[in-house]
């Protein structure tokens, strides 16, 4: 099955849905993905994982799977 990506919009959009991050830090976050090479954006606007951010991932789901949760960050925008 086609899977549809999301762009920078429906990212942001995607993350206020879920209660993730502030206003103030989505443009931010949208940023650091970007300039760090864990997704790269398509002429179309799309936004794909790269090898290395999909390791990334990897690698904190594993090792740290409790705090890299939704729910853990939900918490965290609280305080």
């Amino acid at each position: 099955p086609k899977v549809s990506l999301y762009n920078q919009g429906t990212l942001i959009q995607e993350m206020k849905k879920r209660g993730l991050g502030r206003t103030s830090t989505y443009a931010e976050i949208v940023s650091t993905l970007l300039h760090r090479y864990y997704v790269y954006e398509l002429k179309n606007g799309g936004l794909v994982p790269t090898s290395l951010g999909k390791e990334v991932y990897n690698y904190l789901i594993n090792n740290y799977k409790d705090y890299v949760s939704e729910e853990f960050t939900r918490e965290l925008e609280i305080f």
